[in-house]
C-alpha cells in the first residue's frame, strides 16, 4: 500500500474532530428538550436520523444481511444507547470522564495482539486523560456513595467507551485488509438497528405532551448535528485514521462541549477548567505529531 499523503491524512484527522465537534452539542440540544426519560431521547435520535438515511434504505435492505453492516451498526447503536443512558445514573461528569476513555481500548489491543507498547500513545492518553479529570471534576462531583445506580452507570459509561473504541479498530482492520466498506450503509444500519432496540420502550412510555413544538425542534437539531453528522465522519474517519489518534482526538468532545456550554448558554469556565483545557490541547497535539505508521504497518503484521 503506498504512503498516505500527510495533507490527505490530515484532512481525516480534521473529520476526526469535527466528530468530536458535533458530539460536543449533544448536551445543548438535550437542555431543550422536556419530560421525555433518557431512552426516549435516544429513540428520537435514531427515528430522525432514519428518515435522513431514508436514501440509503432501499440499499441497506438488499445488504442488510452482510456481516460488515450488522455489527459495527449494532455496535455503534450500543454506543449511543449505553452513552445516554450512563447520565441517567451517575453524575454528568463521572459519565463524559469514563466515556471519554476509549483511547485505552487501541492501547490495549495493540498490547495484546501486536504486542506493541507504544509509550508515546500511554503519555499522550495520560495527558488528555489528566486534562479531562481537571476540567471536569470537582469535589462535590460524587457525593452519594457507590450503590447499585451508581455501579450501573458506570457500567454503562465504560461499555460505550469500550464498543466506540472497538468500533474504530473493526473498521481501521477491514479497511486495511481491503475489504470494500459502505460507511452509507453502516451509518444507516446504526439508526435502524437503534430504532428497533428501543421503540419497545417508546410504546410503553408515549405520552402526547412530548411532541411540543420545543422538544421537537431540538430533536430534530439533536439528530441531525449531535447525531447523523458526527455518526458518518465516525465511519469515515475511523477507515483513514488509526484507532488511537481516532479516539485520542475524541476525548476532544468533553472540552470543546464545555466552550460551547459557555459561549451558548453562558455557563462560565473556572481557572481549573481552562487549565483542564490547556492540558488537554498539549496531549492532542502530542498526538497528532507522533502519529504511528498507516495502514501499510498494520497489514504487514495481520
Amino acid at each position: 500500500m503506498p504512503k498516505e499523503c500527510p495533507m490527505k491524512s490530515m484532512r481525516y484527522v480534521v473529520m476526526s474532530f469535527g466528530c468530536a465537534l458535533f458530539w460536543a452539542t449533544t448536551g445543548i440540544f438535550i437542555r431543550g428538550i422536556h419530560g421525555i426519560a433518557g431512552i426516549d431521547i435516544v429513540w428520537l435520535r435514531f427515528f430522525f436520523c432514519s428518515l435522513f438515511s431514508v436514501f440509503y434504505l432501499k440499499k441497506f435492505i438488499a445488504a442488510v444481511s452482510r456481516e460488515i453492516i450488522i455489527f459495527p451498526s449494532l455496535l455503534m447503536s450500543g454506543y449511543y444507547i449505553c452513552a445516554t443512558l450512563s447520565f441517567m445514573y451517575i453524575p454528568i461528569a463521572i459519565a463524559t470522564l469514563l466515556v471519554s476513555l476509549s483511547p485505552a481500548v487501541p492501547i490495549v489491543f495493540n498490547i495484546c495482539r501486536y504486542r506493541t507498547v507504544r509509550i508515546h500513545e500511554i503519555v499522550s492518553f495520560g495527558l488528555i486523560g489528566g486534562g479531562i479529570t481537571l476540567f471536569l471534576w470537582s469535589g462535590n462531583g460524587h457525593s452519594g456513595g457507590v450503590g447499585t445506580h451508581f455501579l450501573i452507570g458506570l457500567i454503562l459509561a465504560l461499555s460505550s467507551a469500550c464498543i466506540r473504541g472497538v468500533f474504530s479498530i473493526l473498521i481501521w482492520e477491514k479497511g486495511a485488509k481491503g475489504h470494500a466498506i459502505e460507511g452509507s450503509l453502516i451509518n444507516t444500519g446504526t439508526f435502524v438497528y437503534g430504532l428497533i432496540l428501543t421503540t419497545p420502550h417508546m410504546v410503553v412510555a408515549y405520552h402526547a405532551s412530548m411532541l411540543t413544538y420545543q422538544n421537537m425542534t431540538a430533536a430534530v437539531l439533536l439528530a441531525f448535528v449531535s447525531t447523523y453528522l458526527p455518526t458518518s465522519l465516525n465511519t469515515k474517519a475511523s477507515l483513514k485514521v488509526s484507532p488511537f489518534v481516532h479516539q485520542a482526538v475524541g476525548m476532544a468532545t468533553p472540552i470543546l462541549a464545555g466552550i460551547m456550554a459557555w459561549l451558548a448558554l453562558g455557563e462560565k469556565m473556572s481557572g481549573q477548567e481552562i487549565t483542564g483545557c490547556c492540558v488537554v490541547l498539549f496531549g492532542l497535539a502530542l498526538v497528532l505529531r507522533t502519529r504511528p505508521a498507516q495502514k501499510k504497518a498494520m497489514a504487514k503484521s495481520g
